[in-house]
C-alpha cells in the first residue's frame, strides 16, 4: 500500500542517485527522473531505442544512459529549487543559481565557474557547493559571499542557525560557521562518511548527532560543535 508509480511504459533500466533522493528510469526512447515517492519530475525523449543501463556521477549531478541502438545520452539535473523565508533559489543550469522573492522578482543571480553540486537555504543564509568551492551568502546582503576551498565533492549539506555541516569522502564530517571558519571535524571509530545522508546526521547550534552504522544503526554519537569532542551522551 502507498506505492506510487511513474507514468512511463515498461522500464528497461533504473538507477538511484548516490544520495538516494531521486532515481532515473529508462524506457523506449525515454528517460525519466523520479523522487523517492515515485512521482515523476521530468520525462525526456531520446533517440536511443530502449535504455538498458543508467549510471550516475558520484556527486549526483549528471547521469549517462546507454541505449539499445548503441547511443549514449549524457544528462544533467537542473531546475532544482529550495525555498525559505519568502525566497526561492533555483538551479537554472548546472552552474547558474537564480534567487527570487515571493513576488517573483529576481533578487540575486550567480554564475559559477564549476557545476553546482549542492545548495541549501535556511537561517538567513544560502550555501552553494560546486566541485571545487563552497560559497556562503547572507540573504540580508548578497554581495561578498564567503568562499571555502574544498578537497573533495560534498555529498551532504546541513544548515543550522549558527553553523552548517558538510560531508565528503576526504575530509569526512566538517562543521563551519557562516564566516567560513572550521569549527570542528567530529570522528569516531567506524565512521563511513560515504554512507551518511540527511536521515543519519542532525545539526543544531550546539551539537552534532551522527548515527553509527557499525552498531546496526541503533547507536547515535553526539558531539560538541565547537570542539568536535564527544559530549558523553550515549544513545542506544
Amino acid at each position: 500500500t502507498g506505492v506510487q508509480t511513474c507514468a512511463l511504459p515498461i522500464f528497461t533500466a533504473v538507477a538511484w542517485a548516490p544520495d538516494g533522493d531521486v532515481f532515473a528510469v529508462g524506457s523506449f526512447n525515454t528517460i525519466g527522473l523520479c523522487d523517492r515517492m515515485g512521482w515523476i519530475h521530468s520525462k525526456e525523449r531520446t533517440q536511443t531505442g530502449s535504455i538498458f543501463d543508467i549510471a550516475w556521477t558520484p556527486d549526483g549531478t549528471q547521469l549517462g544512459a546507454a541505449g539499445g541502438n548503441g547511443a549514449v545520452v549524457i544528462a544533467s539535473v537542473a531546475e532544482r529549487s529550495i525555498e525559505w523565508g519568502g525566497l526561492l533559489a533555483t538551479l537554472t543550469e548546472n552552474n547558474h543559481v537564480r534567487v527570487t522573492n515571493v513576488q517573483g522578482d529576481v533578487v540575486e543571480e550567480q554564475e559559477f565557474r564549476d557545476r553546482v553540486v549542492r545548495l541549501s537555504m535556511a537561517h538567513g543564509h544560502l550555501v552553494v557547493t560546486t566541485v571545487t568551492q563552497c560559497h556562503v551568502y547572507s540573504t540580508a546582503k548578497w554581495s561578498n559571499p564567503v568562499p571555502i576551498d574544498l578537497k573533495d565533492t560534498i555529498s551532504l549539506l546541513v544548515l543550522a542557525p549558527k553553523c552548517f555541516l558538510t560531508v565528503d569522502g576526504t575530509s569526512g564530517v566538517q562543521v563551519f560557521n557562516y564566516e567560513g571558519r572550521l569549527s570542528c571535524s567530529p570522528k569516531f571509530k567506524g565512521l563511513r562518511p560515504e554512507f551518511l545522508n540527511a536521515q543519519s546526521v542532525a545539526l543544531s547550534s550546539h551539537y552534532v548527532a551522527i548515527v553509527d552504522r557499525t552498531a546496526d544503526g541503533r547507536a547515535v554519537h553526539v558531539f560538541d560543535v565547537n570542539t568536535g569532542r564527544p559530549t558523553g551522551v550515549s544513545l542506544q
